[in-house]
Formats: structure tokens, sequence, C-alpha cells
């Protein structure tokens, strides 16, 4: 059955936020209400407490935050006697009168209301990430977030790309590219930051000049990406620190000329920030 009564979709909301009331007067025992905006329908939840109002407000933001129809603008107050208390508009499906900004709240802790912060997270399709930027600059003299799904080509080996015509082998690949280029997002990706308030990982112990490991203590996982001389995967050192792995395809390279190769820093991503890509990527 595709709709259940007394279910809402959490793909279809657009909005979940606080209502502004100005202590106007609540006709039920709970005192605190919330919206959530979903298609073309709003609805007042009223919790017990404040506290609770907040816990359910971040969660199902939460719950949201990878729909791509996330209101650009919404309706503050209720509505009411036949027209919205923020803006006095008599159409129920009028355009919000006050910009929405889903992760608002969260501007000053996580991304510290830094131009060109940015974090890759799970995407809405399954097995995807997106890249979430913030700008100050997010035109008309406002900032925000933009969000940019990483996509993938359709040849073999396959690529990942924010911007078609810069596509790359792995996915660490392409933040370092944008790090350097905006290249059609709205700026560079400057400054990666962690819901985990960390600004990035440790390097697990690796020192630049050890180039060699047991393998015994690397667990493999998923893949990240691939190219022309190996294979890129999520791994674990010790079965405690992510990192990233790269196994080299059989006949592409000689060991030799491979560590050569990886002692170059010119150009190349840091260890650390590898490691930093990696760590949001499982998050």
């Amino acid at each position: 059955k595709k709709y259940r009564k007394g279910f809402i979709d959490i793909s279809k909301i657009k909005c979940v936020e606080i209502v502004k009331n100005d202590d106007g007067v609540i006709p039920c025992q709970n005192k605190y209400p919330f919206q959530v905006v979903h298609d073309a329908n709003t609805l007042y939840i009223f919790a017990p407490s404040p506290q609770s109002r907040d816990r359910w407000v971040k969660k199902l933001k939460e719950e949201i935050k990878n729909n791509n129809n996330i209101m650009i603008k919404y309706h503050p107050k209720f509505w009411t006697d036949g027209s919205y208390q923020c803006c006095r508009q008599t159409e129920k499906l009028a355009p919000g009168c006050e910009k929405y900004n889903l992760f608002e709240s969260r501007v000053k802790d996580i991304f510290q209301d830094k131009e060109g912060g940015f974090m890759v997270r799970d995407s809405s399709q399954p097995g995807l990430y997106t890249v979430s930027l913030y700008t100050k600059f997010g035109g008309e003299g406002s900032s925000g977030f933009r969000h940019y799904h990483i996509k993938e080509t359709a040849t073999s080996p396959k690529k990942y790309y924010l911007s078609e015509k810069h596509a790359f082998g792995s996915i660490p690949e392409i933040i370092e590219y944008h790090k350097h280029n905006a290249a059609g997002l709205v700026t560079r990706l400057r400054y990666p930051v962690s819901t985990k308030g960390k600004n990035a990982p440790t390097t697990a112990g690796f020192s630049y000049e050890k180039w060699e490991i047991n393998p015994s203590e690397l667990t493999f996982m998923r893949e990240l990406g691939s190219g022309l001389f190996g294979v890129v995967r999520l791994g674990k050192w010790r079965a405690q620190y992510k990192v990233a792995i790269k196994a080299i395809r059989e006949g592409a390279m000689c060991e030799e000329d491979f560590i050569e190769e990886a002692k170059k820093p010119e150009g190349r991503p840091s260890f650390e920030d590898l490691l930093r890509t990696i760590d949001e990527l499982v998050e």
C-alpha cells in the first residue's frame, strides 16, 4: 500500500521548524508548537515541553537532511482565521515569507561560519554521496548552503564528478581538485568540517618514512574509486583507524616505482587530507 493513514512519508517532508507564536493562546494542554510541511500540507504538532520540542525538531531535521525538496522559504507563524499570521497572505499555498535554512542552528557549531566549509555525507540515493558546501555569498547578499551530488560516469572503469568536465577515479581526488578550483561550485572546498567536532582525524600512527605495513593489520571494506593503476578502498588499520587503501593492478607499476611515486608530495593530497575525507564519508 503506497500511503498509510496517520503516516507521513519522510522523503516528502520539505520543512521542520519551531512555530513562532508570540505568546499567543494555545487551546490545548501541550503549549510548544512546531510544524512539519509535507507535500502541500502543514501539520502543526504541540509538544509538552521546550526540551521535547527541540528533540523532535532536531531528530526530524536529521532525517530529512538529504531530501531534494527542502523549502527555500517558509511561514514561521500559524495559519489561523484564513491567513498566515506572519505575512497575512490568504492563500494556503502562498510562498513562504522567511528564509528557511535546514542547518541554520548548526552553522555556528559545525561550520563556524567559514566561507567554503564543506562536509561529504550520505546522499538520499543509496551508495552515493553529497557535498554540503557553506557560503556567505549565496546570492542577493545572503548566506547559506549548496548541496552537490557526487555523480558517477557510465564508463568502465567508472569515474566520479561534481562538475561533469572534471571527473576522477576516486572521491578523495574530487575533493582535492575542488579545494583548488571552484569549477562550477559556488566556492572552493576550503575547510572540511565534521559533525563530531574535530577538524581532522589522526594519521593513525603512520609516518612519512614508513611505506610498508603488515597486510594482516588491514581490513578491506567498500570500494571508493578506481583508476588506471589500481583501486582505492575504504579500510581499517588494526581494526580501529579508518584509512584509504590503494591496491595496484597487477603489472600496472612495479613496487619500486610505486614507492617513489608515493613519496612525491607535489600536487598530491596529504595523508591527513585523505584521511579527513574518508572520515567524513563514513559518518
